[in-house]
Formats: structure tokens, C-alpha cells, sequence
């Protein structure tokens, strides 16, 4: 034991796999196979890939991606706004929402917008007085809710780039401000 349960945090990509290990058996099922009945069915969303590591579990960190197309992003950022909320049914917790957005306890990132924290698998930081919640993935995958506006923001890059890092980059410290700056310029 290095340090006392819950007081040190190192984002780690085997640690996050066993949350689809659990998951798992937990429910009986193939992580894709529960998200596919328990979210991405409700929600429309069709034509998901998800890798398998070697142990014969889905992906759960990410490491090999889970592939989904920018419009079904969009649609898990509107599940969100919407506190659990899909096209008048509740597919997932508005409690577990809210932890979502405003988690009791969380980490300091090391990665992603500058200032981040991280907590339930997602990322959170406050841009210009506004909290912020995000998933990010390799290369510049972004879903970005921000609730305050009522806003979603999806990019999806080609992760095979050999500028994956830069791509990153270049949405956070540019195309990010600007589009964030329009959406506070013209908030209803």
C-alpha cells in the first residue's frame, strides 16, 4: 500500500479497465453489450465498435477506443444537460447525473484543459467564471458540456494521426476559446 485510500490519485488505463471487469460481472454482461441495451438503444445510438482487451473484456479505459460517431456524442452530451433525461424517458439516474457535474470529491489532471479536475471518469475545470465538464479521448476527442449555456461541443479527430497530441492541443488553446466566446456572446 503506497498511500491511504482516496488521499492519492493517478489516472491509470488498467485501473479504469476493471471498471468494464466489474461492470461486467456485476450485470452478467458484456460491457458493450449492457450499454448497447441500457444507453446507446434509448438513445438511438447505432454502428458502436468496442474493442476487447486481451483478457476478453471490452475496453473499459479506452486504450482501444470505443468508436462512436459525432451525432451519438452529441446525444450522451444532451443526456447529460437533460439530467438523465431522453426524449421523455429517464435512462440514467438524475443523481448520478448531478455527481456528474458537480462530483463530491475529485483529482487535479495533469492533462486536457489547463486547471482540470477529474472525477467519474470525466473531467471538470472552470473557463471564464463558467464550470465545465468533459470526456476527452486520444487525439482530440471531445465531449464537452457546459451546462450554464445549454451548450455541447463534439470533436472527433482521426486518432491514427501522427499529430494526435497537437490536434488535442489546437482545440483547447484555440478552437475551444472561440467557440465558447461566440456561445457566451449569443446565449439566449
Amino acid at each position: 500500500m503506497v498511500s491511504s485510500p482516496g488521499k492519492v490519485w493517478h489516472y491509470d488505463n488498467a485501473a479504469t479497465h476493471l471498471l468494464s471487469v466489474i461492470l461486467t460481472k456485476a450485470t452478467g454482461k458484456e460491457t458493450h453489450r449492457f450499454a448497447k441495451e441500457a444507453l446507446f438503444q434509448p438513445l438511438g445510438i447505432t454502428g458502436t465498435e468496442w474493442s476487447k482487451m486481451r483478457d476478453g473484456y471490452d475496453d473499459g479505459s479506452g486504450l482501444l477506443s470505443l468508436h462512436l460517431h459525432s451525432a451519438d456524442l452529441v446525444k450522451i452530451g444532451r443526456l447529460i444537460l437533460q439530467k438523465g433525461i431522453y426524449n421523455k424517458q429517464q435512462i440514467v439516474s438524475g443523481k448520478w447525473i448531478n455527481g456528474l457535474l458537480q462530483p463530491d470529491v475529485s483529482y487535479p489532471s495533469y492533462w486536457g484543459f489547463e486547471h482540470s479536475t477529474y472525477a467519474q471518469c470525466f473531467y471538470h475545470f472552470t473557463y471564464k467564471g463558467t464550470p465545465i465538464t468533459y470526456g476527452m479521448g486520444w487525439g482530440g476527442q471531445f465531449l464537452v458540456v457546459i451546462p450554464s449555456q445549454n451548450a455541447i461541443i463534439v470533436i472527433n479527430e482521426n486518432t491514427a494521426d501522427a499529430n494526435a497530441i497537437r490536434q488535442s492541443d489546437t482545440f483547447i488553446t484555440k478552437i475551444f476559446p472561440v467557440i465558447f466566446n461566440y456561445l457566451a456572446s449569443h446565449t439566449l
